[in-house]
């Protein structure tokens, strides 16, 4: 079993580009992070916070996010 530190912290920056950006409103339509890439970037900051502490060979999976996504973050121009 892994001794991961509680308190553990991971910090991860994003800049929002097209590739993250929702589409269903259309080129025109605000273009903003989604939320889907938001917590993809949630777990990959989570597993790179707790690697150095689990051992060679194993990983980490998420099993549940309850997030709110609380303001638009627009593509940087």
């Amino acid at each position: 079993m892994p001794n991961i530190p509680i308190g553990a912290k991971g910090e991860r920056k994003l800049l929002v580009t097209s590739e993250c950006a929702i589409t269903f409103l259309g080129a025109e339509g605000p273009r903003v992070l989604s939320t889907p890439h938001m917590i993809g970037h949630m777990e990959l900051t989570s597993r790179d916070a707790v690697s150095p502490f689990i051992e060679a060979g194993f990983d980490t999976v998420g099993t549940h996010v309850d997030v709110y996504h609380l303001a638009a973050a627009p593509i940087e121009r």
